[in-house]
């Protein structure tokens, strides 16, 4: 009788199939503009791109950049960000599971370049999926080459003092429009994009800057949400609720549901039972004490 220790770690072909997942590309270029948000350059506005054009998405942000020692952290599988990050309550993701997925989710190759605030260096490292799905499992198998160099205008980050940028190609979904993309955007970061936060997305047909959801509501019937509950009142939910100006048989009706600014679940319904006659039912919620896995 005895007992042996068993070395815990995943298949590299993880790499992989955490891609596969049902997040459509606005959704994933979404989540990685939520990682923008916990980079926030002290007090200043963030000013964030989206460039889809050459064949490959990239998504820059003018936040505070990454560390050698935070990049390092950033790019493990699951590590617990928030014990090398003081980003308080309002950070958005943890555990950096979200920008790996959503990076495997629209192509096959990402990099990450960063430039942390105050130093004149610029760390990058890159992410070969096919590769990592030939690798042999082991210690070594998730092993991570990060470089360092002098800033340069060659890099996408350009002459910007202090940033981040992902770059994804060898694309999974190479044509989707830029609409729908301004779309999403709007909808998903309206709270940021009121408070002055800009995010601007640019193709081959030129530069658009994205714009908070409009609502067309009937007069008088939008109500004001204020409610807390549970424990010591521990839950807080606001927003409004009110009657569209037009019917919607396309399902584009009810709650659109936030978290730290965040859209985390679009036309919720379960709320009340989805009918033609409540199909103008319209409104937003945050909740921001949602866990960040949502």
């Amino acid at each position: 009788m005895g007992k042996r220790v068993v070395k815990n770690y995943p298949s590299p072909r993880l790499m992989e199939t955490i891609g596969a997942t049902n997040q459509t590309p606005q959704e994933a270029i979404g989540e990685l503009v939520a990682n923008c948000f916990d980079a926030r350059y002290k007090n200043e506005k963030l000013n964030i791109s989206l460039d889809l054009r050459d064949n490959r998405i990239v998504v820059m942000d003018n936040g505070k950049g990454m560390t050698s020692e935070i990049l390092e952290k950033a790019v493990c599988i699951a590590e617990d960000m928030s014990l090398h990050l003081e980003r308080g309550d309002e950070a958005k993701g943890h555990f950096g599971m979200g920008f790996k997925t959503s990076c495997s989710t629209l192509g096959y190759f990402y990099e990450i370049y960063t430039r942390p605030s105050g130093k004149n260096v610029e760390y990058n490292t890159a992410f070969d999926i096919k590769d990592y799905s030939t690798r042999p499992s082991g210690t070594d198998a998730w092993d991570v080459v990060i470089e360092d160099n002098k800033p340069s205008v060659s890099s996408p980050l350009k002459s910007a003092e202090h940033g981040t940028a992902f770059v994804i190609s060898s694309l999974k979904i190479k044509d989707f429009p830029v609409s729908a993309v301004l779309e999403y955007i709007g909808d998903a970061f309206k709270g940021h994009i009121e408070k002055g936060d800009i995010i601007t997305v640019i193709d081959e047909t030129g530069c658009y800057q994205a714009k908070p959801k409009a609502y067309t509501f009937l007069k008088g019937t939008k109500v004001i949400i204020d409610e807390k509950f549970g424990p010591g009142n521990k839950y807080h939910v606001t927003g409004w609720v009110a009657i569209d100006s037009q019917t919607h048989n396309n399902g584009f009706y009810g709650f659109n549901i936030y978290r730290r600014g965040q859209l985390v679940v679009t036309h919720d319904k379960t709320w009340f039972r989805a009918h033609l006659m409540t199909s103008r039912i319209i409104g937003e919620v945050n909740m921001d004490f949602l866990d960040s896995t949502f």
